[in-house]
């Protein structure tokens, strides 16, 4: 396993409790990694502007793995169960 990393990153956690039809269903995201926490901040706050129906965090990291970053394999393919299920429900329309 790889050591975490201690350098400090913000990032910016969008939640929209309710839109599912169970919590598990609630739409979320995690919107990357920001090095400096003026530029997370202002991102967090057009986000919050724009949907204020949403929850939106601005967090601080205390540890992070950062992996190799090589998604290739999974550019044409859903990562999450989540993205398979929206997948299926539009390849089934």
């Amino acid at each position: 396993m790889m050591e975490p990393s201690n350098q400090v990153t913000w990032g910016i956690i969008r939640y929209a409790a309710g839109s599912g039809l169970v919590p598990e269903d609630d739409a979320a995201c995690f919107d990357g990694w920001y090095t400096d926490r003026a530029d997370a901040l202002d991102c967090a706050q057009r986000w919050a502007a724009r949907h204020p129906q949403w929850i939106v965090a601005l967090v601080r990291s205390d540890l992070v793995w950062f992996g190799e970053g090589d998604f290739t394999v999974f550019r044409h393919r859903p990562i999450t169960a989540r993205e398979k299920s929206f997948t299926e429900e539009a390849q089934a329309l």
